[in-house]
């Protein structure tokens, strides 16, 4: 037994492995077979719960089945099904964290976590339905967000460390790139699988699943260019990520992507100086092809930009905004909770989702009021000064991945999913913590 589980381990752990996993995602996203995918990813998670002693093996299959499900839409009745398949992989932690014993750490962004748990589970308190709270999609949302995000906090924290070869910023960085091409994958074969509507009326397809990959792309984005440092051409794919992000079709995307795009080329100018004149040229060529080809790309793009203007498009959000601060005027110490279904008449969301008001800020005044704004302001405050007092080049670019998230929240649910948005960006702050006590250590 031994023996099998020393060989799963080295094959997971080697690039035989990764190109194994990438290949099936792609197979799974392009012939639609999402749902046997998650069974797929959860019997591989399972696996390697079982054989490595490195839990960020895990990382990369749960990110690419975060990737593939997002074409899920309104798949609740379907995913139920499968729901006691689970226990596979849930015995599978339970062997792993009872073998893997280790004492707990914690670092200062715990405390933002810690605190936010707090405000979501006060959030509604006195203004809605114990039923309600109650609720298997409230009970969801409420501990993924609130104490479930900080115990996984305490989890990312203990159990995923620097290894012999690679600090854990590379490693992280590694999958986000990774996962950038493969986001990229799903966008560029849905336009060949569709490409005869393309050719008859050129311009951006509308798909279903927009927002989500643009948002997984937005926190992906920083990496490729992370990674440009030691190997330039990994720069390309942040690059095709980025156009990857256009096609989509996200308003949020296109324009927020462009601003954090624009961030983590001049981090890369200004703090990669060996690579400093041939990051300059790319840019320079790009902007002079952009030039040369406005009025086609201008055009290709025109239903995006459009969007952005048409207020029929917009009206729903803007109504949901103004729910929110009649919710706040109604309950202003917790707000009116993750489980008030009252503007279902203005958005009608599908099973097992939320009625968001789809935007951060409207989202905490909305649903927790004063104590929510206090305690996600805190939590923002306590990132932003580990940002600002460790600023170097792998902080810029991991704070980069938090802007992306960040900005694509103002107009989407954005962080206020717990998997894998909100997950995603716990890491990167434990990610930085880290990097923080690796340099100290190393001075």
């Amino acid at each position: 037994m031994e023996k099998i589980r020393k060989r799963l381990q080295s094959f997971f752990c080697s690039w035989y492995g990764t190109v194994v996993q990438l290949a099936a995602a792609c197979i799974i996203t392009t012939f639609d077979f999402e749902v046997a995918g998650v069974v797929f990813f959860g019997l591989l998670l399972s696996l390697i719960l079982f054989s490595c002693d490195d839990l960020f093996e895990t990382f990369l299959p749960f990110m690419l089945v975060s990737s593939t499900a997002i074409k899920c839409f309104d798949s609740f009745d379907i995913f139920i099904r499968i729901v006691p398949l689970a226990v596979v992989p849930a015995a599978a932690a339970v062997y792993y964290f009872v073998k893997h014993r280790r004492k707990i750490k914690i670092g200062p962004t715990f405390y933002g976590v810690l605190a936010v748990a707090v405000a979501v589970t006060l959030g509604g308190v006195g203004a809605i339905s114990a039923r309600a709270y109650f609720s298997l999609t409230s009970l969801y949302y409420t501990a993924g967000l609130g104490f479930g995000m900080a115990l996984v906090y305490v989890v990312i924290n203990t159990w995923f460390d620097n290894d012999e070869k690679n600090s854990l910023t590379e490693k992280f960085a590694r999958v986000m790139t990774m996962v950038v091409a493969f986001c990229s994958f799903m966008v560029i074969e849905h336009y060949a699988e569709n490409i005869s509507s393309v050719l008859a009326n050129p311009g951006i397809l509308q798909f279903q699943w927009r927002n989500n990959v643009s948002t997984i792309l937005m926190l992906g984005l920083p990496f490729p260019f992370y990674l440009s440092r030691q190997r330039w051409s990994c720069s390309l794919i942040g690059w095709l990520g980025y156009a990857a992000l256009l096609l989509a079709g996200s308003r949020g995307g296109m324009v927020f992507g462009t601003v954090e795009l624009l961030v983590c080329v001049l981090v890369l100018i200004l703090m990669d100086k060996p690579h400093r004149k041939l990051n300059i040229t790319v840019v320079a060529v790009l902007c002079g092809v952009v030039l040369c080809f406005a009025k086609p790309l201008f055009d290709f793009c025109s239903r995006t930009i459009q969007r952005l203007f048409d207020h029929d498009e917009n009206k729903i959000r803007l109504g949901l905004y103004e729910r929110a601060l009649a919710d706040f005027k109604e309950n202003p110490l917790t707000g009116k909770g993750l489980a008030n279904w009252d503007n279902r008449d203005l958005h009608p969301s599908k099973q097992f989702a939320l009625c968001w008001y789809h935007s951060s800020v409207f989202q905490i005044i909305g649903s927790f009021g004063i104590v929510g704004i206090i305690c996600f302001a805190a939590k923002f405050i306590v990132r932003l000064k580990v940002i600002i007092k460790h600023f170097d080049f792998p902080v810029a670019m991991l704070a980069c991945s938090f802007l992306g998230l960040t900005t694509m929240s103002l107009v989407n649910p954005g962080e206020f999913c717990p998997i894998p948005y909100e997950l995603i960006m716990t890491f990167v702050f434990i990610i930085i913590e880290k990097h923080i006590r690796e340099k100290k250590t190393a001075q």
